[in-house]
């Protein structure tokens, strides 16, 4: 690739834990090479700090506040990033917790919470 090269030129990423770390930096990636990039995390402050630090390097940004483990918060996410920035081409789900300790430590709440059972 050289230098100026936009690859992912009109292309959409939705990149989910975008608020910080490596989430953060896959959108900046994504973004400098040439995709719109859709955001989402729980902290709504920290998002809008993430959005914020990608406009300033000229990306267009679409951010807004999700929890991947809702439904409904999934639903108008993607409908929010379509409405924004068209559809989606590229996703990156960054989205996760940490939980640490053994495990068998975790309370029965611990794992009703973190490991729900999909029926």
């Amino acid at each position: 690739m050289t230098a100026g090269e936009k690859p992912l030129d009109g292309q959409v990423a939705l990149v989910t834990g975008a608020s910080r770390g490596i989430g953060r930096a896959i959108a900046a990636r994504l973004g400098r090479l040439g995709a719109r990039v859709a955001l989402c995390a729980r902290n709504a402050q920290g998002l809008e700090a993430a959005a914020a630090a990608l406009r300033r390097d000229r990306i267009e940004v679409f951010a807004q506040a999700a929890d991947v483990t809702r439904a409904a918060d999934v639903d108008a996410l993607v409908r929010g990033v379509r409405a924004a920035l068209g559809e989606i081409d590229i996703l990156v789900n960054n989205a996760g917790i940490g939980i640490f300790g053994p495990a068998h430590e975790l309370s029965e709440q611990d794992w009703d919470h973190y490991c729900p059972v999909i029926s």
